[in-house]
């Protein structure tokens, strides 16, 4: 009996000591692909409907009419 609750404490001990190591790669991967979703999403709401006029661009200089 004492064997096998040392076998199982061995085993959570590893999986204690593995599971960060391989939740890592997975937590990079999930960050990459919401980070290129969001990137997509930005890209296609910025992307302008093949009917609609395209929005003039204000001019950031004023002009002042001289008196």
């Amino acid at each position: 009996m004492e064997h096998r609750t040392e076998s199982a404490i061995a085993v959570l001990a590893a999986l204690f000591v593995l599971f960060p190591v391989m939740i890592g790669p997975v937590i990079s991967v999930v960050t990459a692909i919401a980070g290129l979703g969001a990137l997509a999403l930005v890209t296609v709401k910025n992307r302008m409907r093949p009917g609609e006029p395209r929005p003039q661009k204000q001019s950031t200089r004023r002009v002042e009419e001289r008196v």
